[in-house]
């Protein structure tokens, strides 16, 4: 259950910043940053890359907090993600650009190496 919710905080604060609107040529740099910060279980410096819209949803220190939380909760070492950059960035009909990308880690349940995130849609 843990790992459920973690997952799904992860996607959702993958989403949100994926989605910012971000050009697409800044999208890659961007998104790299966050990925950099998010291995580094800097969540702070995570909080900072995400959009204006997402911060007016959620204050950095709750932001922090459940992540701390979720991570701690679940015991989680050796994280890794992995963009999956496309040849050409572009925004869709929306203006948002989707990156997709693979997130392992080991935690109190196990390994999980099969986190991929490709499919906004849904």
């Amino acid at each position: 259950m843990k790992l459920r919710k973690a997952v799904f905080i992860i996607a959702l604060s993958m989403t949100v910043l994926t989605s910012s609107g971000c050009a697409a040529n800044s999208s890659k740099d961007v998104f790299q940053s966050y990925v950099n910060a998010w291995q580094n279980q800097d969540f702070q410096g995570m909080y900072e890359k995400l959009s204006a819209e997402v911060k007016g949803r959620i204050t950095q220190e709750q932001f922090v907090k459940r992540y701390q939380d979720v991570y701690s909760g679940i015991e989680v070492t050796k994280l890794s993600v992995k963009p999956q950059f496309p040849d050409k960035i572009k925004p869709g009909k929306d203006g948002k650009v989707q990156i997709p990308y693979n997130v392992s880690m080991d935690t109190l349940a196990g390994v999980t190496d099969k986190i991929e995130l490709t499919d906004f849609d849904k």
